[in-house]
């Protein structure tokens, strides 16, 4: 994954509840960690399914 470029996403990815649907990453098998190391992330906009945002420090990537 890479660092995407900062940009406000509005339109995240809610749950069945309304809230924010969160998950954990793996690559090649193996959880993935932000420079934080927080591993749980979610999907800041629903329109852009490749980004996924740290919900510690805020920080987005973007799947390659």
């Amino acid at each position: 994954m890479t660092i995407a470029k900062p940009e406000n996403y509005t339109n995240p990815v809610l749950d069945e509840t309304g809230k924010l649907e969160n998950f954990t990453v793996r690559i090649e098998g193996k959880f993935f960690r932000c420079n934080c190391r927080c591993n749980v992330f979610h999907k800041p906009d629903k329109n852009h399914l490749e980004l996924y945002k740290c919900n510690a420090c805020g920080q987005t990537y973007e799947a390659e």
